[in-house]
């Protein structure tokens, strides 16, 4: 399917980790097993904010207490153009604004993400879970 990024969980969800699908429809973002089986759903008005670490292939979510594991922030690893691409649908889903920035440049200027300011932030904005 065209909204679906192969990618690595590299935090529990519930009893799963590992090699994993991020499926994304206009209304949610799901996570799902090789073999097809969905490990959870995350409506986009339960998540908080949406983060990407370009330089490193890394994507994450932050869900707020409504989500299927309640409040917890979820980690992803992408290949660059999966990553790329799972920015543009999400973006596009969610009006969700993506701060670009160079991949060799390291700055706060863009991100809100305290302590590491390699990471460019965007926000979906529709809820707060």
């Amino acid at each position: 399917m065209a909204n679906e990024f192969p990618a690595t969980a590299l935090c529990a969800m519930g009893d799963f980790s590992g090699p994993c699908t991020i499926a994304l429809s206009g209304v949610a973002m799901t996570i799902r097993r090789l073999d097809g089986s969905d490990v959870a759903t995350w409506s986009y008005n339960c998540i908080r904010q949406f983060r990407s670490e370009d330089a490193r292939g890394k994507f994450s979510f932050i869900s707020g207490r409504r989500g299927p594991f309640g409040v917890n922030e979820y980690f992803f690893r992408l290949k660059d153009d999966e990553l790329l691409s799972l920015q543009v649908v999400l973006t596009n889903f969610t009006g969700a604004q993506f701060n670009q920035s160079s991949r060799t440049e390291s700055t706060s200027s863009e991100s809100s993400y305290t302590g590491n300011s390699s990471y460019s932030t965007f926000s979906s904005g529709v809820g707060l879970g």
